[in-house]
């Protein structure tokens, strides 16, 4: 650490630490990113290694004292058009510092949240686009469904080989995003109030988990023996990415049905922000369809039936 961030560090927690920070430029923020990012797979700079993931924690947990200060609203705007502090910045403090310093990391992301509200704002953001990247999957997938299937003789032609390692790549890259979602609510549990503003979320992790179950069974089930490896790597992505998917859909009805000690503290925010009524399980319920008379968990059963099989949910009720 230098000597000058040392000091910075040490310094008052006001409006004058974030005039520093900004005045510092790209440099320290590229750096910063760059530990924040950092797997141990790729080379970090010397400076950002010189900086180190204490010291990117550190900052951040002065910027957000700093943010109490009533002066400090003056930089918002450059907070955000600078990014230095918005919704991505979140996503990136969950991924590489909470499962070492949960504690510092909890509190940290409440004080973010509870004095940044841009942040609330691209959270929402970021909401829409993770729903929008599932209609995707819905779109691109749904015609090797097994009621598309019979119906569209181009299927008869089709490279399932091709088909199945697209399908593996693509779930490969929706558990990655429904991960640093769970990691986030881990992180920062006042965000799961996002995806219960809009009921899509839930109906369409819903609609894409079913969809993608119908589509590994049906390509898995037809593929040619020189493809084993291939429906091997397929059925193991679409278990992961199921476990995610069930991961985030019970984090959803945890607060909507205030189960628990953490839910029932939830709840009163929950009621406050409007949320989304219990009607959705209906809706859950008319959406999932299967022909299949015995299910195996994570294999064939459908969304519900795979978050019963993990976290009971008819003890929610």
């Amino acid at each position: 650490m230098s000597d000058v961030l040392s000091l910075a560090l040490k310094g008052p927690s006001d409006s004058s630490f974030i005039d520093w920070l900004l005045s510092q430029g790209p440099a320290i923020l590229m750096d910063m990113e760059r530990v924040m990012l950092d797997d141990g797979s790729c080379r970090v700079t010397p400076n950002a290694e010189a900086i180190g993931a204490d010291a990117v924690l550190a900052i951040y947990e002065k910027l957000g004292d700093s943010l109490s200060d009533p002066e400090s609203q003056k930089y918002a705007h450059r907070l955000q058009s600078e990014y230095v502090l918005v919704g991505a910045t979140l996503f990136d403090l969950s991924k590489r510092f909470l499962q070492l310093h949960r504690e510092r990391v909890q509190a940290l992301m409440e004080h973010l949240y509870d004095k940044a509200p841009w942040l609330v704002a691209e959270i929402e953001a970021a909401c829409d686009i993770f729903i929008d990247q599932l209609a995707q999957f819905l779109e691109k997938y749904s015609r090797y469904t097994s009621s598309h299937f019979s119906n569209d003789s181009s299927c008869d032609k089709m490279d399932t080989g091709g088909v199945l390692e697209s399908l593996t790549l693509d779930m490969g890259w929706h558990a990655s995003m429904a991960t640093s979602w769970l990691q986030l609510q881990e992180a920062c549990p006042s965000s799961v109030f996002v995806l219960l503003q809009d009921k899509r979320c839930l109906l369409s992790l819903a609609r894409a988990y079913d969809m993608a179950t119908d589509v590994v069974l049906r390509l898995t089930k037809d593929a040619s023996v020189d493809l084993v490896d291939t429906v091997k790597q397929c059925k193991k992505s679409s278990k992961q990415l199921k476990w995610c998917w069930v991961g985030l859909g019970y984090k959803i009805l945890d607060v909507v049905l205030c189960l628990g000690a953490e839910a029932a503290d939830s709840s009163a925010l929950f009621s406050e922000k409007g949320g989304m009524d219990l009607s959705m399980l209906m809706d859950m319920l008319d959406i999932m369809q299967t022909a299949d008379t015995v299910l195996v968990p994570f294999d064939n059963a459908p969304f519900l039936l795979d978050l019963e099989f993990r976290f009971s949910v008819r003890n929610m009720l």
